[in-house]
């Protein structure tokens, strides 16, 4: 697996570990020109002039300028000799003698001065470029502790990573497969679901058949026994009308009929103006129970008040006598009224 993020992060360590490093030698460089600056600069080594005192006035051991010659006038020839030395002569060349070995003293003096001077300002130097070096060192090892802590904390950021790249890509594949499961069982749940309903549809659809069925066999059972019914009824009213006609023209007829007359002759007051032979034709509505409901007067040889009569009669016989045979009732009944006859 790749890490981007790891690789340039060492780099960076490396580019600042050695950037520190530079950084730190240009300035060990400015510090060392800057002291060579400042220092003056020593005069060359000359020769120590060492000299001994011997008792002896008249030798002295040490190397003495010679002394000045007088210049030689062109026109001379030749120096003359020099004299003899006298007592003052004398004093006066140790005296020389004297200030020459102080002012030799004075010179190995001063050289020795500028000597130490010299050493302490090379010291000081040897000191400065130590100081330097050492600080080069540290700065060196401070970029080496930086870069290599850097580097440890790359590491552990780079396996940090690296493990949270792995839990997550297990998360991942964990959802991932958990997914696939719910998907699988969802798949699974749907087939059985589908399987139930199209089971649970062909029950139905089984029923609903069945339920047609026996919906299509009792209609025709109640079709069949509604025509059976239908030929009973005619059958029934066939032979109803069959024993009616032969009602008809019997005497129970002829008796019934006449029990309703009696019963309206009976109820009926003759009036002042009917005349002998009153005859009327009446028209009775009844109900089962023999109950008259209308009565109507047709035919009559009297005057208003024999109909009214009459009608009057037909209500107060109600209810009409029962007819010895029950297919003899009739709700209609058309009888004729003569009282007379």
């Amino acid at each position: 697996m790749k890490k981007p993020a790891t690789e340039p992060k060492a780099d960076r360590v490396v580019s600042i570990a050695l950037s520190v490093l530079v950084h730190a030698a240009i300035v060990g460089a400015l510090l060392w020109g800057w002291w060579e600056y400042r220092t003056p600069k020593s005069a060359p080594d000359t020769l120590a002039i060492q000299a001994t005192l011997d008792n002896t006035p008249q030798r002295v051991h040490a190397a003495q300028p010679p002394k000045p010659t007088p210049p030689v006038s062109a026109p001379a020839a030749a120096a003359p000799p020099a004299p003899a030395p006298s007592p003052q002569d004398d004093q006066a060349q140790l005296q020389q003698q004297q200030q020459a070995r102080e002012r030799a003293a004075a010179e190995a003096a001063k050289l020795a001065a500028a000597q130490q001077a010299a050493a302490q300002q090379a010291a000081a130097q040897q000191a400065a470029k130590l100081a330097a070096q050492q600080a080069a060192q540290k700065a060196e090892q401070q970029a080496a502790q930086l870069a290599a802590t850097q580097h440890a904390s790359a590491e552990k950021a780079a396996a940090e990573h690296e493990a949270a790249v792995k839990a997550a890509t297990e998360r991942v594949a964990r959802a991932a497969r958990a997914a696939r499961e719910a998907r699988e069982q969802a798949q699974r749940e749907a087939k059985l679901a589908a399987e139930r309903k199209a089971r649970e549809q062909a029950q139905l659809k089984a029923k609903q058949d069945a339920t047609r069925e026996a919906q299509l066999l009792a209609q025709q059972l109640k079709a069949e026994q509604a025509e059976q019914q239908r030929a009973a009824d005619l059958q029934r009213q066939m032979q109803a009308e069959e024993h009616l006609d032969a009602l008809e023209s019997s005497p129970e007829k002829a008796e019934y009929l006449s029990l309703i007359q009696a019963r309206i002759s009976r109820a009926w007051i003759r009036p002042a103006s009917a005349q002998p032979g009153v005859k009327c034709t009446v028209h009775l509505t009844q109900i089962p129970g023999g109950e008259i409901t209308h009565v109507a007067v047709q035919g009559c040889n009297g005057d208003e008040a024999v109909r009214q009569s009459v009608q009057t009669a037909a209500y107060r016989a109600s209810p009409l006598p029962a007819p010895p045979d029950p297919a003899l009732f009739d709700p209609n009944i058309t009888v004729t009224f003569a009282p007379d006859q």
